[in-house]
């Protein structure tokens, strides 16, 4: 239940295990070039599918894959998709077992799996700004949200994408769904609260609980209040009754 951790994996054994899977002389540079700069990139987003397969993502384009439990973990082969090492800051597995997995990144990136992660497609991206992450809903829809606000929602695994309005020039932060009050709600970096009873389609906008902060992420307590993690600690919002 998280009382004890062990170690599973970190930056310089995800840069030897890119040096070992490396089939051409490009990509044994760049797995060298991270050995050698140490363990000093950050991973930016998880997602577990279930008991044993789960994918990470971080900057440069870092991507592992775990199909035992966290045990050991390969790298996602993304390098044609991502030539640049393009951060990579949200994945999300859509349509649960059997469906699809997506990755959102830097620059509008966007990648997609069909095969339980074996090879990737890059998607036709809305948006040439940087996805900051994703938000996959219990429904099949799937948000991807980022610079200045931006949003767009995707019904089919992201092969199609419809802008959402948010009216607002702040970045978005963090994203997600509260089952039990068929809520998806969206974090801006200042604290404000998006949330939408639709299925992402519309979102109304809530002010950041005792003005504004800088937040960064965003979790669901118990007792239904929204808990925002900031640069400041922790503050709880109140969801409406």
């Amino acid at each position: 239940g998280g009382k004890t951790w062990t170690l599973q994996l970190d930056g310089l054994r995800a840069a030897q295990a890119l040096l070992a899977a490396a089939t051409d002389d490009a990509s044994r540079r760049a797995a060298q070039r991270l050995v050698e700069e140490g363990a000093d990139k950050p991973w930016f987003d998880l997602e577990a599918l279930d008991g044993q397969r789960a994918i990470a993502v971080g900057a440069y384009g870092l991507a592992m894959a775990t199909r035992d439990g966290g045990r050991t973990w390969d790298p996602l082969p993304l390098r044609a998709v991502n030539p640049r090492g393009l951060h990579l800051y949200g994945v999300r597995a859509v349509g649960g077992p059997g469906g699809a997995w997506v990755i959102a990144g830097e620059q509008g990136l966007l990648l997609r799996s069909s095969d339980d992660g074996i090879s990737f497609t890059a998607l036709a991206s809305p948006y040439k700004g940087s996805f900051f992450g994703l938000l996959a809903s219990r429904s099949g829809a799937l948000l991807a949200y980022g610079l200045r606000g931006s949003v767009y929602r995707s019904g089919d695994a992201g092969a199609n994408w419809d802008k959402v309005e948010l009216g607002t020039p702040v970045s978005l932060q963090a994203g997600l769904e509260r089952a039990d009050r068929a809520e998806l709600t969206l974090l801006a970096q200042n604290g404000e609260l998006f949330v939408s009873t639709d299925d992402g389609h519309r979102f109304t906008r809530r002010p950041p609980p005792a003005g504004p902060l800088p937040a960064a992420g965003l979790a669901a307590a118990p007792d239904g209040a929204w808990v925002i993690a900031s640069l400041r600690g922790t503050r709880r919002a109140s969801p409406a009754p």
